[in-house]
């Protein structure tokens, strides 16, 4: 009996022996390294203490230095966030993290990090801007990823996590770019914030992470990155697919005191168009091109005070050109296809500045 309860003692003893270690990258101590560390880091960004006794970012059970002086609302000390041991939270750990993802250690009992779902109209969302309104097949479409809007904006955001996917899941993600706006609300600027980007091409997923390091939070709404996306022709050849999914989800925005605020996910389906030409929303100058009324009877206004247009083409749904005209430099001109069926069609028109897309609904 009393050694049952040596046995058992002892065992105890080694459990809290074991947590007594901190793991390169796993900056919250749950026991995984994921996007949600790189957040914390930003908390405990510029903080210093006690170094390690071995400075390394090998994934080992380190042994814990002197506690540091503060500690994450969680109640975790800031050591944990001193990623490779030199007694300073800084770049160097935040590549770390990114090194680190996906690893997991047993030293402690993992908790997963909760993901609150907003409510639409309640919360605010993270979602789809601006996109083209068919996907274009073998060249590159720009799509804007906004969060929250004016009835409904951020208040005092640290960091943000979120996925995108795609579907079907074997188009791949080998050319998508994510990239933060320069002049964009949540002011992604290096020496105040750091981000990581990792894609699973197996699962045509896009993990994306951002954190403020500067220790202000910052409140807004609107577009503040663009992602772009290529669709491949064998691709669409092999699975004979007519559309394509999209979706922003697993969205952890957190406060500068690391509350979760609830998010609302977003979806976008795009008819996938093998003839369509589109121009990215990059371009200012065609997004000066303003093409109304919208729907209309087959009667178009189209303007441009900025640049000199072309040529315009009328595709239908089926992807035929049924309509081309060429275009004077004037400012306003008409576009008048009457005598064509209803229905949906594909307005695009040629400039200096490149070529603009959209859709337009006649009745």
């Amino acid at each position: 009996m009393d050694r049952c309860i040596f046995l058992i003692i002892f065992s105890l003893f080694q459990q809290i022996a074991m947590t007594q270690a901190v793991w390169s990258g796993d900056v919250n101590n749950n026991g995984l390294v994921n996007k949600i560390d790189l957040l914390y880091l930003g908390y405990a960004f510029g903080e210093v203490g006690a170094a390690r006794a071995n400075i390394s970012n090998e994934w080992v059970a380190n042994e814990l230095p002197d506690a540091w002086a503060g500690n994450f609302p969680n109640g975790v000390n800031f050591l944990y966030a001193d990623c490779n041991g030199d007694g300073v939270v800084n770049e160097l750990d935040a590549n770390i993290i990114i090194e680190h993802i996906g690893l997991s250690h047993d030293d402690v009992l993992y908790v997963p990090d909760e993901i609150l779902i907003g409510q639409a109209g309640v919360n605010p969302s993270c979602q789809f801007m601006n996109g083209p309104t068919a996907a274009p097949v073998g060249q590159l479409f720009t799509i804007d990823i906004g969060l929250g809007d004016m009835g409904i904006p951020i208040e005092n955001m640290a960091g943000i996590t979120f996925t995108i996917d795609a579907q079907p899941d074997i188009l791949g993600l080998n050319n998508t770019q994510l990239t933060f706006n320069e002049d964009g609300w949540i002011e992604p600027k290096e020496d105040q914030s750091t981000q990581a980007q990792q894609i699973d091409q197996e699962k045509a997923r896009l993990k994306v992470a951002f954190t403020r390091t500067d220790r202000i939070p910052v409140s807004g709404f609107g577009a503040f990155a663009k992602v772009s996306f290529l669709i491949e022709e064998d691709i669409v050849d092999l699975l004979m697919i007519d559309t394509v999914t999209y979706t922003i989800d697993s969205i952890t925005v957190l406060t500068d005191e690391l509350v979760a605020i609830p998010i609302v996910p977003d979806t976008l389906k795009l008819a996938v168009d093998k003839n369509l030409i589109v121009s990215t929303i990059d371009n200012p100058k065609l997004q000066s091109i303003a093409i109304y009324p919208n729907p209309n009877k087959g009667f178009l206004l189209i303007e441009s005070a900025e640049i000199n247009l072309e040529r315009v083409e009328l595709i239908n749904s089926l992807g035929q050109s049924v309509f081309s005209k060429k275009l004077q430099p004037n400012r306003f001109q008409s576009l008048d296809f009457q005598n064509l069926p209803k229905g949906i069609y594909y307005v695009k028109i040629y400039s200096e500045a490149g070529i603009k897309t959209e859709i337009v609904h006649k009745f």
